[in-house]
This record gives C-alpha cells, sequence and structure tokens, in this order.
C-alpha cells in the first residue's frame, strides 16, 4: 500500500526539516543511552550482587553459578528478562512493571535497528512516554539498590537516618539527568532559533 499524499508531506517534512531531523537524531541518542543506563542497572547490579568477592574481567565481575542458577530458572537464554523477573522475585518491581521493562527494551531496539525508519516514517517516532518510563526505573532501581543493598552492607552511609531519609543520587541518576537536560536544552534552543 502506498502512502496518501499528505503522510509523504509529513515524511518530507519530518526527514527535511534541519530541525526535525536533528531532534529526532537527538531523541534517538538519548533513548539508547538511557537504555543502556537502565540495563546496567537491571543486569549489571544483579550480577555484581552474586559476584560479591569473585574474580573481575574487563572491569566487570564473572559470572558466578549462584548467578547463573538465579537467574537460569526465570529466561536462561535472556539476561535482561531473566534480571527482571528476579528483580519481580524480591520485589523491586511488580509483574506489570515488568512487562513495561521489555516494551522500553522491545522499543529500544526498534530504534536501534530501524533508525532510518524512525527518521523518515511519519507514524514511526521515539516513544517519549518510554523514554520517561526508563528514566523514572533508573531513579527508582538505583534507590532501591541504595535502600535494600549498599544500605544494608554499610549503615554507616546512612549516618544514622533510616533510608528513606536519606538523600541519595547516583552517578547513574545524575548522569542520565544531565543527559537528558542536556538534549532537551539543545531541542528547545532548536525550536527558539
Amino acid at each position: 500500500m502506498h502512502p496518501s499524499p499528505d503522510e509523504v508531506r509529513r515524511e518530507f517534512d519530518k526527514f527535511f526539516n534541519p530541525a526535525r531531523l536533528r531532534g529526532n537524531l537527538l531523541l534517538g541518542a538519548l533513548y539508547l543511552a538511557t537504555f543502556e543506563v537502565l540495563k546496567s542497572i537491571i543486569v549489571d547490579n544483579i550480577n555484581g550482587f552474586f559476584a560479591l568477592g569473585s574474580d573481575y574481567r574487563d572491569g566487570k565481575p564473572t559470572k558466578t553459578a549462584e548467578y547463573r542458577a538465579a537467574l537460569a530458572k526465570h529466561e536462561p537464554r535472556d539476561g535482561y528478562r531473566a534480571s527482571c523477573l528476579w528483580l519481580q522475585e524480591v520485589t523491586a518491581i511488580t509483574a506489570a512493571e515488568v512487562e513495561q521493562l521489555l516494551a522500553i527494551r522491545r522499543h529500544r531496539n526498534v530504534v536501534a535497528h530501524e533508525l532510518p525508519r524512525v527518521l523518515l516514517e511519519a507514524k514511526l517516532e521515539v516513544d517519549i512516554g518510554l523514554l520517561t518510563a526508563a528514566r523514572d526505573f533508573i531513579h527508582r532501581l538505583e534507590r532501591w539498590w541504595f535502600e535494600n543493598y549498599e544500605a544494608t552492607i554499610d549503615p554507616e552511609i546512612l549516618g544514622g537516618k533510616s533510608p528513606d531519609q536519606v538523600e541519595f543520587i547516583s552517578g547513574r541518576m545524575a548522569y542520565i539527568d544531565h543527559v537528558i537536560g542536556t538534549v532537551l536544552e539543545v531541542m528547545n534552543g532548536d525550536q527558539q532559533g
């Protein structure tokens, strides 16, 4: 089926308008960067949890037998999904949130593997709702790891307060907020200029 003349005009404008093309490229890069930070929190934190005191390769802990066993019962061939299900098992997230995290990854795959379509097709955009959800998960999961892992290992970091009283911003939280803020600032400048 051929696109209607209206769709052709919208796609032409989407691709040939320099500000829109730049904005879509920035949003695509932002989505990919945000997903990679989120994936690191989901997958690498669990690996680190099980690998405490084990060997490291290339700056990352090696996958221990305990790690493999804990995740294999969920999904032996899909570390991201298995890690999401492990987080559900330990009540860090709900079943609905597992589905949302899988939707975030599916959209990441579209953005990463079909970027020309994202840049051209009028009906295909970077999903800002999923981008926002990914950012929120970064904050929630980093906070969960802080309260349920780091603060239990070293209670002194709480300074005598309960975990919910401590203002906590991880490096990854600060990183992604800075990147998002910078991209939005550039895009707003494009719209004003």
